[in-house]
């Protein structure tokens, strides 16, 4: 019996992505029958699927064809998570999404240690501060994972950042490490021995 594979890679751009780079992006990867999407925090998700293929020896090609379509869009980007799940598996997680945790604008304020007033200039006027995920009567409400990593970078000087200032919010982005796992799959190693995929239990 044949297995169908999904291939999930979150990638982390140096930039936020650009709408013409998104839709080259999508037409690029429409080709191949991927997907592509946007996160709050910037981060760019690409969904590819295996059929009745070795799954571990196809996952780093389909990785570097990723990479590559960031590139060549002008929009490198650091690979940070990677999850090879069987359809079946995918489905089941589609049935029961995890939901993330969210803030409100004066739990942002607490996180970032500013007032609701500066959160608000932040929303406004700066160019990494995360998207709102949702406008209630009460206010906007955000991711805190998208929060918590503009925090770890966030300049608190006025003014535009440094390339020097940037250099090291991508040094930190690198550094971050790989998040790789499987699902419904027990595996050695894969990725030319360079990321450990380790058994994930449901």
């Amino acid at each position: 019996m044949s297995t169908s594979w999904v291939v999930s890679m979150t990638f982390v751009p140096e930039l936020p992505l650009e709408d013409k780079q998104l839709d080259a992006l999508s037409e690029r990867f429409d080709e191949q029958d991927w997907t592509v999407a946007v996160a709050p925090d910037f981060s760019v998700s690409v969904t590819a699927y295996i059929d009745d293929e070795p799954v571990l020896l196809t996952a780093p090609q389909v990785v570097d064809i990723a990479t590559r379509g960031l590139r060549d869009v002008g929009a490198p980007a650091e690979l940070v998570k990677v999850e090879l799940l069987t359809e079946e598996w995918r489905e089941l997680e589609a049935q029961h999404p995890p939901l993330p945790e969210l803030l409100a604008a004066t739990d942002v304020a607490k996180v970032l240690g500013v007032s609701r007033q500066r959160v608000s200039q932040l929303q406004r006027g700066h160019r990494d501060f995360p998207r709102a995920v949702a406008h209630t009567g009460a206010g906007s409400l955000w991711v805190r994972s998208a929060v918590d990593r503009f925090a770890a970078v966030w300049d608190r000087r006025p003014g535009r950042r440094t390339d020097e200032e940037h250099a090291a919010l991508v040094d930190l982005r690198s550094k971050s490490g790989l998040n790789l796992g499987t699902k419904g799959v027990g595996a050695k190693s894969a990725f030319d021995g360079k990321m450990a995929i380790q058994r994930i239990e449901a």
